[in-house]
């Protein structure tokens, strides 16, 4: 099956379908916004706390 703009291309049949799936944009939010000036974050999921730290080189770091 071969992509054709917006929509898939059955090659075989010579059939033109709507892509099974629809591309959504994914929220992005700058890391400097989100961690402030701390450079920490807890993040709740479910019953668990995620800390989201930036280290001294920049990088960022996801504990348990």
């Amino acid at each position: 099956m071969a992509l054709s703009g917006n929509k898939s291309v059955d090659s075989t049949a010579g059939v033109v379908s709507p892509l099974l799936s629809k591309v959504t944009a994914v929220k992005r939010i700058n890391s400097k916004e989100l961690l402030s000036e701390q450079g920490r974050l807890e993040i709740e999921h479910d019953t668990e706390i995620y800390r989201l730290t930036r280290t001294k080189n920049g990088k960022l770091i996801l504990t348990k």
